[in-house]
């Protein structure tokens, strides 16, 4: 009776479907489009895979005030509420969260459409490149595959040349996906740069240095991406969708985490920098973090005739997102706001920038805050 009782207090609250119980397990019940044709709908039972259980009771409840807002709404999809999702849902997981299981899958997925009819086997690329990626995936100590776990995944692998090639599957099979909760700069970053535990204050130049390095580049469009990723500390790619508002702050329509604004933590710097005057790179989204990182890097001697060039920055481009990030701490911004400026999360701002505060930054942090008083 006490089961009963609270299932009749869910279905108070609901409008649009309702919550039962059979065979000790919890069902939803709705009139749902049907799996056949979507145009036409029927009086469906969605089993939830949870037992009949009190404690299940609130995780039921949820799901089922999530299921009449999708009706009510018109977003609802079988997608969301597939046997696979739901398990999910009944481990905590979101439903378009990606287990490590599920990435694993996908890289073979993505092996077999690049190399149709090739054999997985160490002898050819399965075993050379895909199968290391696989496995490190397949054991990775997280329940679900976010960025932040992606790149600590990477950065956990102390040989360079393995974070390159995990990086580069991890991206490809992104790519193949589709998935879009992934920022595949920010990955190719964690593969091709330092470690976490390598990574260090000292590794970020100063503003003045950044300043000088930016007199220094000829391109008018490298030029311009340069000096809005060191004063705003987008990602490179975020460009495309980048623009400048009157009062100075950046405006990114689309990005990892949605649209957002970035603001400058050195004004004078849109003037000096002369930010204003627009050279916007002609690539898209997807290319024009190569191409800019290209521009920039060393050229190494390929084919004959091909002449070599030293790089243009003694560093990657996402060093001044780093940079931006340490200024923001030393400026005293909180965590919450400087998450939010730069489109991650506060897991990530903090666990990866809060260490590198050094005694310089905490004097000049000090030295404001004494201002402020005064």
């Amino acid at each position: 009776m006490r089961v009963a009782s609270w299932l009749d207090g869910i279905n108070g609250a609901l409008s649009h479907c309702r919550v039962a119980e059979r065979f000790n397990t919890y069902q939803l019940r709705a009139t749902l489009p049907k799996k056949a044709d979507a145009r036409a709908t029927s009086y469906q039972t969605i089993s939830t895979g949870l037992k009949a259980t009190p404690d299940n009771v609130a995780l039921l409840k949820a799901m089922a005030l999530e299921l009449d807002e999708q009706i009510q709404s018109g977003t609802f999809s079988w997608v969301l509420w597939s046997k696979e999702a739901l398990k999910k849902r009944a481990q905590g997981i979101a439903a378009d969260g990606i287990t490590p299981a599920e990435f694993a899958s996908a890289i073979e997925e993505t092996f077999r459409h690049k190399h149709p009819g090739v054999e997985q086997s160490w002898k050819t690329a399965w075993g050379k490149k895909f199968s290391p990626a696989y496995k490190r995936m397949r054991s990775a100590p997280v329940a679900v595959v976010d960025e932040a776990a992606l790149r600590d995944l990477l950065l956990s692998n102390p040989s360079l040349a393995a974070r390159k090639t995990d990086g580069s599957i991890y991206s490809i099979t992104i790519a193949f996906k589709g998935w879009k909760q992934f920022d595949r700069s920010s990955i190719f970053e964690a593969s091709a740069g330092y470690t976490a535990a390598e990574l260090t204050p000292r590794d970020i130049p100063s503003d003045e240095e950044l300043l000088g390095y930016y007199e220094e580049i000829d391109a008018p469009h490298w030029k311009w991406l340069y000096g809005i990723m060191l004063t705003y500390g987008i990602r490179p790619h975020e460009i495309v969708y980048s623009s400048l508002t009157a009062d100075g702050r950046l405006d990114i329509s689309e990005g990892k985490t949605g649209a957002r604004e970035a603001w400058p933590c050195k004004p004078e710097w849109v003037r000096k920098l002369n930010l204003r005057e627009e050279h916007r790179p002609t690539q898209s989204y997807q290319t024009v973090a190569k191409a800019a990182s290209d521009y920039f890097a060393e050229k190494k001697p390929g084919r004959p005739g091909i002449r070599t060039r030293p790089a243009r920055l003694p560093f990657s481009l996402y060093t001044l997102r780093h940079a931006y990030a340490i200024r923001l701490m030393a400026d005293g911004y909180n965590s919450d706001l400087s998450a939010k400026l730069m489109g991650h999360s506060v897991r990530v701002h903090t666990e990866t920038y809060r260490r590198w505060l050094n005694k310089s930054h905490m004097d000049a942090m000090f030295k404001k805050q004494l201002k402020k008083r005064a």
